[in-house]
């Protein structure tokens, strides 16, 4: 079995070597009028994909076995580059595989990104660009990872958590919640991350009070303390008349109530007034 992994490596290996020795010459024979011009790039990466698919055939699951064993391995070693290339490979032998998307984006984003802003030897500027650029590619796998699986709920809200947490990009975190929350398999809190992201959204504050009121007259299901909260805010912000205003209190006022009431009792439980 060992051997057969390295006459599969071994096969990958000379030919991403001849690669760029192949697209040299293939320009060259453009240029001169004696081939025709490669087609578009989508139209390109699909013929691609689908060469290497029919060439593995059933051997897809091995050969994407052997490319996650070694991702582990330049995970371990922080060799990012080999990370994100057998990433590509393993999605590209399996793509329907939602899980190999999520990982591939999650070592971009997460670890990559974590591993580089952490790395002093890089002057700041440069960490920073860096990083910015493995999150870049962390969304990218999120993004094709929905393209090749569009009815399933996991990408979108993994995506909608990175532009929410990795970018701050609030106002498409909304979209890509909105999406998710259409999904059939979509967890019950997306629907209220719409509302939330377009809080945070500039000049989408109306937009926001109406999507979350509209949550909270559905009944007790979407009264939740966050949603309260929410709407108390946009209540103050957009300067709703008081007959418009939702009866509850603040759940932060709530809780320093409680503070204030659990510091005037005495050892005992004994209240002080």
């Amino acid at each position: 079995m060992k051997k057969y992994f390295m006459v599969i490596a071994l096969l990958l290996i000379t030919g991403l070597l001849r690669l760029p020795w192949e697209r040299q010459f293939a320009n060259q024979l453009t240029s001169a009028g004696l081939l025709l011009a490669p087609p578009g790039e989508t139209l390109r990466e699909q013929l691609g994909q689908s060469a290497t698919l029919a060439a593995l055939g059933g051997l897809r699951s091995l050969v994407s076995i052997y490319m996650t064993l070694h991702a582990h391995e330049s995970w371990q070693m922080t060799d990012w580059e080999t990370v994100e290339r057998d990433y590509r490979m393993i999605t590209t032998l399996q793509p329907r595989d939602i899980d190999n998307w999520i990982k591939g984006g999650w070592h971009m984003w997460a670890n990559a990104s974590a591993n580089i802003e952490m790395n002093e030897s890089l002057p700041k500027g440069l960490r920073e660009k860096m990083r910015q650029e493995y999150i870049d590619k962390g969304i990218d796998f999120l993004q094709q990872g929905i393209r090749n699986n569009p009815d399933t709920a996991k990408p979108w809200v993994e995506l909608g958590f990175v532009l929410r947490e990795k970018k701050q990009d609030y106002c498409a975190a909304a979209e890509v919640y909105r999406q998710a929350s259409q999904r059939p398999d979509a967890p019950g809190y997306t629907i209220r991350f719409v509302g939330y992201m377009l809080a945070r959204c500039p000049g989408k504050e109306n937009e926001a009070y109406d999507y979350l009121r509209k949550l909270y007259d559905q009944g007790e299901k979407h009264r939740l303390p966050s949603v309260i909260a929410s709407l108390k805010d946009l209540e103050k912000k957009l300067d709703i008349p008081l007959i418009q205003k939702i009866p509850d209190i603040h759940p932060e006022t709530l809780r320093q109530q409680r503070a204030e009431r659990q510091a005037n009792k005495l050892p005992g439980g004994i209240q002080i007034k």
